[in-house]
């Protein structure tokens, strides 16, 4: 039971109907956290506006080697291939992170870390991958997406723009920023100035509801 005058030890511990509500007054500010995206924690890290935050689905075929990459090092490696697609597909941009990642063997069989030794010479194999990739466009100039571009890369076999998008991010056949010559990933050193609250991010926007993979560099 419960302390002497107080409710019983059963009532302390029942769950709300709603888990996300908190009624208890004391506890406003821990409930307020849940409500925060990772796209307006993005923003936050590199001081853009959230309307300069995108979010795209993307489905990617896989080689045989990055089928059977432990997940953090496969999406690092995908992080990187992000980043040259999108130096010939989008606009110049901070930052590009996948949130969220699902890996789709197919018939690839991974034991013990080593990949299967079939079909050395295919450059892609039977497995693929589906992500959200986030893109945290600069503030001052256009924010262009040409997915028509980005859809014909290699490996590339799906990409649609989440619908919670902000209505200033454009998608386009014809880059601005070609002409300016200011395609793709801005000067490294503005990841380098975020990479503290990169760390933040991945813990809270993790708690929120997803694998989300960061990474800083």
């Amino acid at each position: 039971g419960g302390a002497k005058g107080g409710p019983p030890r059963r009532m302390l511990l029942q769950t709300s109907t709603d888990p996300l509500r908190d009624n208890s007054a004391g506890m406003n500010q821990a409930s307020f956290a849940f409500e925060v995206t990772p796209a307006r924690m993005m923003a936050d890290a590199f001081d853009v506006p959230e309307d300069r935050v995108a979010l795209f689905d993307v489905g990617l075929q896989l080689t045989q080697a990055e089928a059977c990459m432990p997940k953090a090092q496969l999406a690092d490696a995908l992080r990187s291939t992000l980043i040259d697609y999108l130096d010939k597909a989008a606009s110049s941009y901070h930052t590009v992170q996948i949130m969220w990642m699902e890996v789709d063997l197919g018939e690839e069989q991974c034991a013990n870390g080593r990949r299967n030794l079939r079909n050395l010479l295919a450059p892609f194999s039977s497995a693929s991958a589906a992500l959200q990739m986030l893109i945290v466009f600069k503030a001052g100039t256009a924010a262009e997406f040409n997915e028509e571009r980005f859809a014909s890369m290699a490996g590339v076999t799906s990409v649609a723009q989440d619908p919670r998008n902000s209505p200033k991010i454009t998608i386009t056949t014809a880059l601005a920023c070609e002409q300016r010559g200011d395609c793709g990933m801005a000067s490294p050193s503005d990841e380098d100035k975020a990479e503290d609250n990169t760390a933040m991010i991945a813990g809270v926007a993790g708690g929120v509801g997803g694998a989300v993979l960061l990474a800083g560099g």
